[in-house]
């Protein structure tokens, strides 16, 4: 018995040895129209009573196989199919993918490789896509591509579907309609975007789509790269100030990139470098600052400032300085004064004089000196010129005139008050004036009033 066993057990090893299987093809390559069914006829013949397993290497969602699992008998043959039914926006080309079969008893795997060639009748694709401009912040592009019939068929209402991404952000869309496109014509068209501030660097997406009878025909993609760079922009605020300028220089980084060390600078006259007084340095005909650094989208102050107070304050003194030497130094002057300081008493003598100098750097003409004395004194004269006397119930009017008093001339004039009747306590006089004319301008100046008499 044992014996027989292992006669058994050795023949069967000998069979599993020889066994074998072939897979064949049928057509030998297909040829299949995107739109359009086509299938491929698998068999598989084998020495040995066994099962098989198949799956395709390649696979996509386009294909369908009627069996995954076969059983052949011994010397016998099975067949199945692979369907396939390639949309129109599948590619145009040879797609070449793997048969394995497996066989479930001796694990033997064979494989053959087979051609799918993909047609197209009805085919429109993005080509000859160019992009033109700066690829960074703020810039424009242009992006120019054509539509190009690469099918055998003429096609009509042809949709177009532009797309510009950053990673899963779409930026921008748009739409087109072709009416009619004959085989190998084209349609062009030019899509223009503007990056904002601060675009993000990076790699983004063109993405072209076209469309036929609702189904997709062709996708087109290409990326480009957006650099990082800072973009900084300088915008100015004037600010109202008396007496000077006040400005704010507003410096904003408009790029995706940090930036360092900047240096921006805002050129001063020589005139506003003596009073300039905000931050910065002057260097060479130029305010400079300094900005260590400026994130994307941040804005940095910059303070630029010239104060013309000490300017006001030195032309004001000037001003004074001028008029106190044209109005008080350079003019007629004019003193009046009370020589004698006793009581005042009936029947006392008391000389007033009035001194009168010119100052002017010229001669000074039709020269009038007025007094007033009060009712209450008797005016009197010895020396020197007298004047015209008016009377008045309020007292007397004098006035001396000359003609002409040359450059530095000086006069006293004199005359006598007595009163008529005792006063206790000081008295103060009426000033004096003096009148004249240099050119056709006239002038006047006044003296101060001196008072007089001693208080008991």
């Amino acid at each position: 018995m044992r014996k027989f066993l292992s006669i058994v057990i050795f023949l069967f090893m000998v069979n599993m040895a020889f066994a074998s299987f072939s897979i064949s093809t049928e057509p030998g390559t297909l040829k299949v129209k995107a739109g359009e069914r086509g299938s491929v006829n698998i068999t598989i013949s084998s020495t040995w009573s066994d099962t098989f397993t198949i799956s395709i290497e390649g696979w996509k969602p386009w294909f369908t196989l009627s069996k995954s699992v076969v059983k052949v008998d011994a010397n016998e043959k099975k067949s199945l199919s692979l369907y396939l039914f390639p949309p129109l926006s599948a590619k145009q080309g040879v797609y070449i993918i793997g048969i394995y079969v497996k066989s479930q008893k001796t694990g033997e795997k064979k494989k053959v490789n087979y051609n799918i060639e993909v047609q197209k009748n009805f085919l429109a694709e993005a080509k000859n896509v160019e992009i033109d401009g700066v690829l960074r912040p703020k810039e424009n592009i242009s992006i120019s591509y054509d539509i190009i019939n690469t099918g055998s068929e003429p096609l009509s209402n042809v949709k177009v579907k532009f797309y510009l991404r950053y990673k899963t952000d779409k930026l921008t869309e748009s739409e087109h309609d072709i009416t009619f496109l004959n085989p190998s014509d084209s349609k062009h068209f030019e899509e223009r975007y503007t990056f904002a501030p601060m675009s993000k660097a990076g790699r983004y997406t063109i993405e072209i789509e076209t469309f036929y009878s609702g189904e997709k025909l062709s996708i087109y993609s290409k990326n480009f790269d957006v650099q990082s760079v800072s973009i900084i922009e300088t915008t100015k605020k004037y600010e109202p100030v008396s007496l000077g300028k006040r400005m704010i220089v507003l410096v904003r980084n408009d790029g995706n990139e940090v930036a360092k060390n900047v240096e921006i600078k805002e050129p001063i006259t020589w005139f506003d470098k003596i009073f300039y007084n905000g931050e910065g340095t002057i260097k060479y005909g130029n305010v400079v600052w300094t900005v260590d650094e400026i994130s994307p989208g941040a804005t940095a102050e910059l303070i630029y400032q010239v104060n013309y107070v000490p300017l006001f304050v030195f032309l004001v003194l000037i001003v004074v300085a001028l008029w106190y030497y044209f109005f008080k130094v350079r003019v007629i002057r004019i003193k009046k004064f009370v020589i004698e300081r006793k009581r005042i008493k009936t029947a006392e003598i008391f000389t007033i004089a009035i001194n009168v100098k010119n100052n002017c750097p010229s001669d000074a003409y039709d020269v009038v000196i007025r007094d007033f004395v009060p009712s209450i004194f008797k005016v009197g004269f010895k020396h020197g010129p007298r004047p015209k006397i008016k009377k008045t119930e309020a007292g007397t009017e004098l006035a001396w005139h000359f003609k002409k008093f040359d450059k530095a001339e000086e006069r006293l004039l004199v005359y006598y008050l007595k009163p008529v009747i005792g006063i206790l306590g000081s008295v103060q006089l009426p000033s004096a004036t003096v009148s004249y004319k240099i050119g056709k301008r006239e002038w006047k100046n006044h003296s101060e009033s001196p008072s007089f008499g001693e208080e008991e």
